[in-house]
């Protein structure tokens, strides 16, 4: 019964969510290998760097870029991290973030290992979004949205959006399970 209560109230959340054009988080993975400590470790080595891929709203690319930045900062659990987009000098661990708007071709799900894919624009008038932690090649972590309705990153509905997907992908503790599993 509590899983269908909980099916319910998802549901209604996601058609609220899609009416108020406030986005919402379709799919997250975590390798098992990532545990918080990657977390700490990457806040240690200063700003982690962020490469963007693709712009889905009508604003510059750097200005696009600064605003994703901007939105993400110390979004995350504690310690709470900080992020660059300028190219990533010495650090002491492989951390990165990517940011990949728009579709990614078939078989192409790891941008960890593969950051110069294609991406293919999403329709006009939507962010469709997929975050990807990693460590060098390794996939730690992936969050996936979309977001309907927005035309700039000080939008508050694009920077609630990116903080969802922020807290997706540095999750905090164990998965969340249902007491009668």
């Amino acid at each position: 019964m509590k899983r269908v209560a909980l099916c319910l109230s998802f549901g209604a959340a996601v058609a609220v969510g899609g009416c108020n054009g406030s986005g919402f988080t379709y799919g997250s993975y975590r390798d098992s290998r990532f545990d918080y400590t990657h977390v700490w470790l990457a806040a240690t080595d200063g700003p982690v760097p962020v490469q963007v891929k693709g712009n889905p709203l009508p604003v510059q690319p750097a200005q696009f870029a600064d605003g994703l930045v901007a939105a993400m900062q110390e979004k995350n659990f504690p310690p709470k991290l900080r992020f660059t987009t300028a190219a990533p000098e010495k650090r002491r661990y492989a951390y990165r973030v990517i940011m990949a708007f728009g579709d990614l071709p078939v078989g192409t799900n790891d941008l960890c290992k593969t950051p110069d894919a294609p991406i293919a624009p999403a329709p006009q008038g939507r962010v469709d979004a997929k975050a990807f932690f990693c460590y060098g090649d390794l996939i730690l972590t992936y969050a996936a949205g979309s977001l309907g309705g927005v035309t700039s990153p000080q939008d508050p509905r694009f920077e609630r959006f990116i903080t969802q997907l922020v807290l997706e992908l540095f999750p905090l503790g164990d998965s969340p399970r249902m007491a009668d599993d």
